[in-house]
């Protein structure tokens, strides 16, 4: 069973299922292409029937009839199933795993759009920081973006211990682009350097979304990422706006990153009468749409207690879909099932997590260690990759170079030591308390972080 990006609204292509030798299954999810089908403009109202079977049930009901259609043409019944899935497939296959879990035997889940709402909502952080920048100084430029990039990642690119243009995790990375600021020494030269709201304001855009008690509401876009220059709202905010308040007229530009922009706008002659901050859209996405379209739960007992075994990739360098958020996921699952802590022994018999390395966003045929972790009992402690960094290794650990020969060479590197034991990378994790995004409340118990040990979140 396999689905499309985005929003589906399509059925899938299953060429390259049949070409293995496997019964290949998809569905349309319910509706058409784009994301107007949430909505019933007619009667301001969610679409919830079409909302439930997008995340979930139409692939949960078609599942069903493909095993039926099988057992009926082979006379026998289908020896294994596996969720493939990456993006919007990714976020379909956490709502199969969390809601139909005894219809398959693996999961493979690529850089889900789990959390729907919420990760699309922070898609236009940067959107909305650009533009307070452009209301109090002259706009970011794209060479003064690209500038910022690629010092950051020259500054930070040793840390992973490999020299390669790639940073292993871009949490621990903490360069600032106050070093860009004209004049300063190792700055780039005008037009590339920046002013120091600039400069502040790619700093806010790294840090991301914080609400009026200075906690972190969710995650960024990271460094290493080439940010752009746009101050619209994105397209994907927009739906999320829009599903909000059940009114596809609604203009997603009314989103502003905090007050004092909206005052700005107000000043400049702005019509700011249906003006939100992010700290208010965040808010009233917990009240409304957030859980509806979530496909993501903590509580995975039932997959875990069938066998069922689930692998989660996603590359450090997403622009599309933050891969903090499974980390984070990640974390929660740990400590909803260690003991009194994120105990990642207590999970990694039933689910893994593979970081890669630089990776944008990107599928990565992974299939062959699911099938060999489900059918040989072989658990996928490393991947070898052919492009790229050359080694995946099961979170927490990391790939570790061993001094010597080709950096691209997978023979070169083991997989050791704790990503999260570097308590810069740990104390970029927590975020507000899921409902209390306007409040002074971190998740910290949820993700096993003891509260007094990061300072600033």
């Amino acid at each position: 069973m396999t689905a499309g990006g985005g929003s589906q609204g399509s059925v899938p292509d299953l060429r390259s299922m049949i070409t293995m030798g496997a019964i290949g299954g998809g569905t349309d999810s319910g509706h058409g292409p784009g994301s107007d089908f949430g909505v019933i403009q007619e009667t301001n109202t969610l679409d919830t029937g079409k909302i439930t079977d997008w995340i979930g049930r139409s692939n949960g009901l078609a599942v069903r009839l493909a095993k039926e259609i099988a057992r009926t043409y082979y006379g026998s019944p289908v020896s294994y199933t596996y969720w493939q899935g990456f993006s919007g497939g990714g976020h379909m296959g956490w709502t199969q795993v969390t809601q139909y879990p005894e219809e398959y035997d693996g999961a493979l889940i690529g850089a889900p759009a789990a959390d729907w709402q919420q990760f699309r909502l922070a898609d236009s952080w940067d959107e909305i920081v650009r533009k307070k920048v452009a209301q109090q100084t002259d706009p970011i430029t794209q060479g003064q973006m690209t500038a910022a990039t690629a010092a950051a990642v020259a500054a930070c690119d040793g840390d992973d211990g490999v020299r390669d243009g790639l940073l292993g995790d871009p949490r621990s990375c903490t360069w600032s682009a106050t070093n860009n600021i004209c004049g300063a020494a190792g700055a780039p030269a005008a037009p590339n350097c920046v002013n120091r709201i600039q400069a502040n304001g790619i700093d806010t855009m790294w840090d991301g979304p914080r609400n009026s008690h200075g906690l972190r509401i969710w995650y960024p876009y990271d460094r290493g990422i080439n940010l752009g220059t746009s101050t619209t709202t994105q397209a994907s905010t927009v739906q999320v706006m829009r599903w909000n308040r059940a009114d596809l007229t609604f203009d997603g530009n009314n989103l502003y990153q905090d007050r004092e922009s909206i005052a700005l706008a107000a000043a400049a002659g702005v019509d700011v009468t249906n003006a939100v901050t992010y700290e208010q859209e965040a808010v009233l996405t917990a009240a409304t749409t957030a859980r509806l379209t979530s496909g993501w739960q903590r509580d995975i007992t039932r997959a875990r207690d069938l066998g069922l075994k689930i692998m989660v990739y996603h590359g450090t360098a997403d622009s599309a879909i933050q891969y903090r958020n499974d980390v984070d996921r990640y974390r929660q699952a740990a400590r909803y099932y260690g003991t009194g802590q994120a105990n990642f022994a207590a999970i990694q018999d039933w689910y893994r997590l593979f970081l890669v390395p630089g990776m944008g966003h990107s599928a990565q045929p992974f299939l062959p260690e699911l099938m060999a972790w489900v059918e040989d009992g072989v658990a996928p402690d490393r991947i070898a990759r052919t492009s790229g960094f050359p080694v995946v290794c099961s979170f927490p650990q990391k790939a570790i170079y061993r001094g010597s020969g080709s950096t691209s060479d997978a023979n070169n590197y083991t997989c050791g030591g704790n990503l999260d034991a570097d308590p810069v990378a740990l104390c970029q994790m927590p975020s507000t308390k899921f409902g209390l995004e306007d409040k002074a409340a971190l998740n910290t118990s949820e993700t096993g972080i003891p509260p007094g040990q990061c300072k600033k979140s």
